[in-house]
């Protein structure tokens, strides 16, 4: 049975979604997260994902073509009116396109179609403007020592050039891997092609500095989750809702499925019950420092990734630990704590406590020390030289002597396993009377002394 929280006070209408949450049992916690992120998961890595469209057109009046993009390759074409152009995609106010000839390759402004040329727009595909594809440069020098590699091969199996132009006898273009070396920065690359298409050579281009985080060739490991894919159909970062499950939840995938695993009992039932929280509270912090390590190599603002991610991790070990102790039976494995059966009560004995509290004060002697010159503390963390005196009191305290007198008795309260019955006890006391009354008086003297500051009012 699901408990409703109740609704007195708008403190509670706030709070109703997370106290439900948290009132579900663990497993039904782990089922809700899954539910919540496995489908955006889903959705994020194997959405339709078209081809660049074949269109050609003749423009209908001068136009700049963006042929790179890299500050030591940023250049632009001008295109007469008349000039044919094969358009290949849409990509927000940009069209992406090439030259009839193939040899030239970039963006124009869709505002300079116009009349039956901008018709033709009509139906492009839509790519994402940041397109990227990450992976480690162990790798990437790898695929480009492949024998037989193609500027084909690159864009069937990888990533398309976002931008061309003539090299020579051949051809380089700008694509859209982003390479991560061992330290974390990104670089972009510049791949040279033969007249076949064949790659000769290759540059790669400072692209930002991300050197805070090191995944280094694991980066590949998880580029399928950051990469974007050119013409994906669906991104999380569409819609709010969904950019913030992806943002915070994700990370949360590799616990809520060890969580169920351990509801399902047979798959870990030989894991000791201390393995298994020690597993957990690791997933509750690794796996969300993992996830925001790599939104961060996506290009994520820290400031509102991290301090949400601390947090959120943080009362998660609190929750958990607090709530969950007792998160297996130790007998059956069932994840299922033990339930409260009942309270035997124990014997009644009686304790005794004194204490005492002064009721008078009077001082006896008072003298003081010459001034002496000493190094203080005079601020937080600043000091200086000042003339120190120092003040002797003896006084002469009356105190009252205070007895409670309680009468205790014993409680056990008795926990066992629904499944198979494994008892555990909790021991307890419950006061059933206490009386406090005054039993007499003593007098003492006492000696103590005080630290008179120069140029620092003194309190004796």
């Amino acid at each position: 049975m699901i408990y409703l929280p109740p609704l007195k006070s708008l403190k509670d209408l706030l709070l109703w979604p997370f106290r439900l949450v948290f009132n579900l049992p663990i497993q039904e916690q782990a089922l809700l997260g899954l539910i919540l992120t496995i489908p955006l998961l889903v959705l994020t890595l194997f959405s339709g994902s078209k081809q660049p469209a074949d269109r050609t057109v003749d423009i209908t009046e001068t136009v700049s073509l963006k042929i790179g993009a890299l500050d030591n390759r940023k250049d632009s074409l001008r295109l007469y009116a008349g000039t044919p152009l094969r358009l290949l995609a849409r990509q927000g106010k940009l069209v992406w396109v090439e030259t009839e000839d193939g040899r030239y390759r970039g963006f124009v402004e869709a505002k300079n179609f116009t009349g039956d040329a901008r018709k033709t727009l009509e139906g492009l595909p839509n790519r994402r403007w940041n397109s990227r594809y990450y992976i480690s440069k162990q790798k990437f020098e790898a695929l480009m020592d492949t024998p037989g590699l193609t500027r084909e091969a690159l864009e069937r199996n990888w990533i398309h050039a976002e931008y061309l132009q003539p090299d020579g006898r051949g051809m380089s273009g700008e694509f859209g891997f982003h390479v991560v070396d061992s330290v974390g920065t990104q670089f972009r690359p510049v791949i040279q092609f033969a007249r076949d298409g064949s790659v000769t050579d290759y540059l790669l281009e400072f692209w930002r500095s991300k050197r805070a985080i090191r995944l280094g060739s694991a980066i590949d490991l998880f580029s399928p989750l950051i990469s974007i894919a050119e013409f994906r159909s669906f991104s999380p970062f569409d819609h709010g809702v969904t950019n913030l499950i992806w943002t915070y939840l994700i990370g949360y995938l590799p616990l809520f499925l060890f969580v169920l695993l351990l509801w399902a009992r047979t798959p870990l039932i030989w894991m000791p019950n201390v393995v298994a929280n020690l597993c957990i509270t690791a997933l509750i912090t690794i796996g969300p420092f993992t996830w925001c390590m790599l939104l961060r190599v996506q290009g994520i603002a820290w400031w509102p990734l991290v301090p949400v991610t601390v947090l959120c991790s943080l009362v998660g070990c609190f929750l958990f630990w607090n709530s969950y102790s007792g998160l297996r039976c130790p007998r059956c494995k069932h994840l299922i704590g033990h339930e409260y059966q009942g309270t035997l009560l124990g014997n009644t004995y009686t304790e005794v406590k004194r204490n005492q509290k002064a009721v008078s004060r009077k001082n006896l002697k008072h003298r003081t020390s010459s001034w002496e010159h000493k190094r203080v503390e005079v601020a937080q963390g600043r000091y200086e030289v000042r003339g120190v005196l120092t003040h002797f009191y003896e006084d002469e305290v009356t105190y009252e002597i205070f007895e409670t007198r309680s009468l205790l008795q014993r409680l056990t309260r008795k926990y066992a396993c629904p499944k198979c019955g494994h008892g555990r006890d909790k021991q307890d006391v419950k006061v059933l009377e206490s009386k406090t009354k005054p039993v007499g008086r003593h007098t003492t003297v006492e000696r103590y002394t005080r630290k008179q500051i120069e140029g620092i009012p003194f309190k004796p």
